[in-house]
């Protein structure tokens, strides 16, 4: 840095920039030589000299004294003089707070040591108030205790006091060793000030205030609906711990279950914010200290098995997820008995596992027996068996039994109006489910006046930026969609997205999921080219990510296999059909729904290339899968009757194509009404 720049950076951070005497600059001079003009250490010497703690004479003879100190203690090479320099003005700072005795010097320096385990950037005080906040409402054990930040735990009033924090964060301040973001209410700290302030520990006083601040970080986590933002903001605290710690983590073994619990806080935060495959590695730890440790049946052990069988189902290994229900639900049955609420709720999960497996027949059989044994354990009121009455009618939702599924879902919307009021989160819930009943029953009007009235309220109670609200957002444009009103569909669908990147992060899946909804609203206005580059953008991020057999991945290229058909690029269109039919085949069977869809896009393809034998071939096929698998009256089996005759008609098969087509009608008009669309479709031929 310029000398003379130096100085003046200098008298301006000391608060002496309206000094221009010659004397004052000339000592301003000698003391930024000493400091090798560097910008860093010039700002830190100038926050000391402003506490008035000592002048700028003063301070060069400190300075030199520390230095040689600090390079005794072997903090750092000698020969490395920038951080000398500025490792030696900020331990000068640490020995003028110290001469300070007093409370807020002394919580100020806990707080330093607390913040060089976090990341060194987006430190709220939230993570402070929510960890005193836990710490009062929970049972601690005596290992807990003394492993929480002390400042807090001294402060033993009744509602949070953020004066003691605030005072110690303002004291840290006016050192230059943290920054105060107001705008954001949030702290940070520069990355060579967070290494120094670890550094600084020995070996054993690290492992002491590394515990403290994993212990301090869990604390602050709980699950309520509300915190998901600030749950999202807590990921690079969790990444910067574990990292400093994922040898040591699971090795204290006068704690250990005290670590894992420790550990479960963090998998959590992994898990709730889609990172599932670091969930999934610490899961697996924490798993195997728990059956160690507490034995295979105890109930935090299965507990961990239900979370470690959620990472493998968003890990698209649905086959294991589904084998650790079944254990866990067989050791549920055997210690707690098949009427306990546990044994019940894990049969719910298991219900889930299996549709998303495609056996739709298991999962409504479980679901019936499900509910009959719920209604007679706990009653017909019980949140558990509105739980179970939701659950099956999301099975006959997958046969196609869209008038059960509403009668289902209308009676445990208006039971749980009663219990709860219309703004409770799970009246909220079921009101969305219900929408979509009258959706798939082509009451387009009502699925979208119920969609406002729920993300108007959750808007209110949740802000517009919480997971449910954007979901709720996401359903509107749908129905915004259906209606017709495509530009109001974009807009919303820009505004998720652009809140989920913004939350997220542009590779999160959820945003993924958001680009994928508007890439379809850019086709339907008609900017296929757009379309078509955020459809390229969510398929090779999938793949990356996800890899390329999954099925959002599968997705993904279906979807991008239709705008290349769009675009009348049908030969690349039916090349990515033809992978995704090969690849559901392999991965899920021939007879799996995701399947059946497949091969009737390739179909399509064949159609499209003037292979209209080929083309017939498949739907046969797709048709008499659906029909003996999901019943002759399903929406997904009608509309395979359709393309069915269509190609029978093409091929010059008239008698058969009408045959056909009166069927689809007839059953279309008794099982879904006259108004409905896919009844105007079958009508059109």
């Amino acid at each position: 840095m310029n000398p003379e720049d130096a100085v003046t950076l200098l008298l301006r951070a000391a608060g002496l920039d309206h000094v221009s005497e010659t004397a004052s600059r000339a000592l301003a001079r000698q003391t930024v030589e000493i400091l090798g003009h560097l910008a860093l250490a010039i700002i830190q010497a100038g926050a000391i000299i402003r506490q008035k703690v000592c002048n700028m004479k003063e301070f060069c003879d400190r300075f030199s004294a520390q230095r040689q100190q600090l390079l005794s203690r072997q903090l750092i090479q000698a020969d490395s003089d920038y951080k000398c320099t500025v490792y030696t003005t900020w331990e000068i700072s640490i020995g003028m707070i110290k001469t300070m005795s007093n409370e807020t010097a002394s919580n100020s320096l806990a707080l330093l040591r607390l913040f060089c385990f976090l990341h060194f950037d987006g430190i709220s005080e939230e993570i402070l108030k929510k960890a005193w906040k836990n710490m009062h409402h929970r049972q601690l054990s005596g290992w807990s205790r003394s492993h929480q930040l002390r400042m807090l735990y001294k402060m033993d009033s009744e509602d949070w006091d953020p004066r003691p924090v605030r005072e110690a964060i303002v004291l840290l301040s006016s050192f230059s060793l943290i920054s105060i973001d107001k705008a954001n209410n949030q702290l940070s700290m520069h990355p060579l000030v967070h290494t120094w302030a670890g550094n600084r520990m020995n070996p054993t006083e690290q492992a002491k205030h590394r515990t403290v601040a994993a212990a301090t970080l869990a604390m602050s986590i709980s699950r309520q609906t509300s915190d998901y933002r600030f749950g999202t903001s807590l990921l690079p605290h969790v990444d910067s711990l574990l990292e400093s710690c994922s040898d040591t983590l699971f090795t204290l073994n006068d704690a250990e279950l005290e670590m894992v619990d420790i550990a479960s806080k963090f998998e959590e935060v992994y898990r709730e914010n889609c990172r599932y495959q670091d969930a999934l590695q610490l899961c697996e730890k924490i798993v195997e200290v728990r059956k160690r440790v507490k034995g295979e049946d105890h109930e935090q052990t299965l507990s961990t098995l239900r979370s470690l069988a959620i990472c493998y189902d968003n890990l698209n290994r649905q086959q294991e997820a589904l084998s650790l229900d079944e254990r866990v639900f067989g050791t549920r049955k055997k210690t707690l008995g098949k009427l306990h609420p546990k044994t019940l709720s894990i049969m719910s999960n298991l219900a889930i596992g299996y549709r998303g497996l495609g056996q739709k027949q298991e999962a409504l059989s479980l679901n019936k027996k499900l509910f009959k044994m719920s209604r007679k354990t706990l009653g017909d009121g019980h949140p558990d068996t509105l739980r179970s009455m939701s659950d099956l009618a999301f099975s006959y939702h997958d046969f196609g039994q869209e008038q059960k599924a509403l009668n289902l879902r209308e009676k445990v919307f208006e039971m749980r109006k009663k219990v709860w009021g219309e703004e409770h989160l799970d009246t909220l819930r079921i009101m969305s489910h219900l929408a979509e009943s009258y959706h798939d029953l082509g009451q387009k009007q009502k699925a979208l006046e119920l969609r406002e009235k729920v993300f108007e309220l959750r808007k209110k109670i949740l802000g517009e930026e919480h997971p449910d609200t954007l979901r709720s957002m996401s359903y509107l444009a749908e129905s915004y969609d259906d209606l017709g009103r495509k530009q109001e569909a974009l807009d919303l669908r820009e505004k998720v997205f652009e809140l989920r990147k913004k939350i997220l992060g542009e590779e999160h899946l959820k945003t993924l999921n958001s680009m994928s909804r508007l890439a379809e609203s850019y086709y339907d206005l008609g900017p296929k080219q757009e379309a078509l580059e955020l459809r390229e953008k969510v398929f090779e991020t999938r793949k990356k990510i996800l890899g390329e057999e999954h099925p959002d991945t599968l997705r993904s290229m279906f979807n991008l296999a239709v705008s290349y058909r769009d675009l009348g690029q049908k030969q690349e269109a039916l090349g990515l059909r033809e992978k995704v039919f090969e690849m559901n085949k392999k991965i899920l069977g021939e007879e799996h729904l995701d399947t059946f869809t497949s091969m009737s896009d390739l179909a399509f393809s064949y159609e499209d290339l003037g292979r209209k034998q080929e083309a017939l071939d498949l739907r046969e096929k797709v048709f008499e899968l659906r029909k003996n698998i999901l019943g002759e009256e399903h929406p997904d089996t009608l509309r395979s009757r359709s393309r069915l005759a269509k190609s029978y008609h093409d091929l010059g098969q008239k008698q058969k194509a009408l045959d056909l087509f009166t069927k689809a009608l007839e059953i279309s008009k008794r099982t879904l009404g006259d108004e409905h669309s896919d009844t105007h479709s079958v009508r059109k031929g």
